[in-house]
């Protein structure tokens, strides 16, 4: 299998990762378990964006895990909050040094929440590290 087919395949897996989230979504709501479809919406997403990150499509990968950490801070899950939003900035910032800011900003955020100021402190390092332009 050559590299462009291997990346082909990864694409379309990535893709299909997403419409299913997105079918999870449109899932009924169980009464004993009304987070249950973003859970599955959450685990097809990072599907989707492992698949992107292995195709090289950084920006999808960047979508797909911002979509997961959207959806788990709003489930109240802070912590997988904040790694969603980290792997998106990683991914980003491949693309995007600049538009990647956002992203290590909202994870830097979240971890502030929970009081891990250390694990903040090295996010927000990260970001200085970036090749941006200050001005």
């Amino acid at each position: 299998m050559s590299e462009a087919d291997r990346q082909r395949k990864y694409e379309k897996l990535g893709a299909n990762h997403l419409a299913a989230g997105d079918r999870a979504l449109k899932q009924a709501t169980l009464v004993n378990s009304p987070k249950l479809k973003f859970y599955d919406a959450v685990a097809c997403w990072h599907k989707a964006g492992k698949c992107f990150a292995i195709a090289s499509e950084w920006e999808e990968a960047a979508v797909a895990f911002a979509r997961a950490a959207e959806y788990m801070a709003r489930t109240g899950f802070p912590h997988e909050s904040a790694v969603y939003w980290l792997k998106s900035a990683q991914m980003h910032k491949r693309v995007d040094p600049v538009g990647s800011v956002r992203r290590f900003d909202a994870a830097a955020e979240a971890y502030l929440e929970m009081g891990r100021y250390f694990t903040a402190g090295n996010v927000i390092s990260e970001v200085m590290s970036l090749p941006v332009l200050y001005v």
